[in-house]
């Protein structure tokens, strides 16, 4: 297993990581080892776990905001559309100013998770429309997030999110998820 997976023939899906490790969990226990000093060992683990989601948030948006911006852009060329032509300026104005922490993996063991999504949550130069889905989506990470620190790993519910949105494909599905804008048909 760990020979297929270090040398990418395949990787287990967060689903089937944390089940191996909820059954060394169930294992310390049987060992009695303290709750506090289980804890103390998944710190790192969760850490990552948030590292991850942070990841997926920032490169979603990323993508969502690239292939936005130039969609507007295409339709003020073709059309001349007045009504986005102003929200293209408001993009123009704000998005330069959004910037994710590509770094941040360096401060894995001090970053916090909640800090650093809501300091890459834009305002001000999204539509209404699309600052709601932003929002929205800020929000389930922060949760999904509080109850892996909650667990002390993935709960199943994150890992099944994970799995589903962490890839090219899930973050084009999450996109159509938010803003009802396909990425794919503008490739």
């Amino acid at each position: 297993m760990q020979m297929s997976w270090g040398n990418r023939m395949g990787s287990p899906t967060a689903v089937q990581k944390q089940a191996m490790l909820d059954e060394v969990d169930n294992q310390l226990i049987e060992l009695k080892v303290r709750p506090e000093e289980r804890r103390a060992l998944t710190e790192t683990y969760v850490r990552l776990i948030g590292f991850d989601f942070y990841m997926m948030y920032a490169r979603t948006l990323e993508r969502y905001f690239q292939f936005k911006q130039d969609h507007m852009t295409s339709e003020v060329i073709k059309n001349g559309q007045s009504q986005l032509r102003a929200e293209l300026a408001r993009w123009k104005t704000g998005r330069p100013f959004w910037r994710p922490n590509y770094s941040l993996f360096e401060t894995v063991g001090i970053f916090s998770f909640e800090d650093e999504i809501r300091r890459i949550t834009p305002e001000g130069w999204l539509s209404e429309q699309d600052q709601r889905a932003v929002n929205v989506y800020r929000d389930r990470m922060l949760s999904i997030f509080k109850g892996v620190e909650a667990k002390g790993g993935f709960t199943k519910e994150a890992a099944e999110f994970y799995d589903k949105y962490q890839d090219l494909g899930g973050q084009d599905r999450k996109i159509i998820e938010l803003f009802g804008f396909n990425p794919s048909e503008l490739r």
